[in-house]
């Protein structure tokens, strides 16, 4: 029973610090949507905090996952009634974690595409300036008339 309440205790931890990753993931999802030009340190600096603190609770968590999860499942099915709770507590909080943990990913895939996206757009751009300046320097500026300009052309 100690130990249910332990890991109990623990993924609480663990699910309120998956929420604000989730938090700090939604909100850069958001800011890079809305501002092109967002800047995101911040809520990098974040989701790295909180990442790091999440890796050290899972490496002091006393049993693995799986352990916990078939734990919970025999006390949740067991005769006790408040073991039985404290069972189906530890499985819904679970279950909490892993939606956090599923819903992080998401958006930080929904953040890497919209980053990479810009990145594309922006190596365009400097290829095409690159090309202009080619142009330019071979050319002069006359390359970017979309009329040609004929010299005997009358008014």
């Amino acid at each position: 029973m100690t130990a249910l309440r332990n890991c109990e205790l623990s993924l609480r931890e663990r699910a309120s610090v998956l929420a604000a990753l989730a938090s700090a993931s939604r909100e850069m999802r958001d800011r890079l949507q809305t501002d092109a030009s967002a800047d995101i340190r911040d809520l990098l600096d974040l989701r790295e905090r909180k990442g790091l603190e999440y890796a050290d609770m899972c490496a002091r968590q006393a049993m693995s996952d799986d352990a916990l999860v078939r734990g919970a499942k025999s006390a949740a099915a067991g005769d006790n009634g408040e073991s039985a709770a404290l069972g189906a507590s530890l499985l819904s909080l679970f279950g909490q974690a892993q939606d956090l943990a599923k819903e992080i990913m998401t958006c930080q895939a929904e953040c890497e595409a919209i980053l990479r996206t810009r990145l594309q757009a922006t190596a365009k751009a400097l290829r095409q300036s690159a090309q202009r300046r080619k142009l330019d320097a071979a050319y002069g500026p006359a390359h970017r008339h979309d009329v040609p300009v004929f010299m005997d052309h009358r008014k």
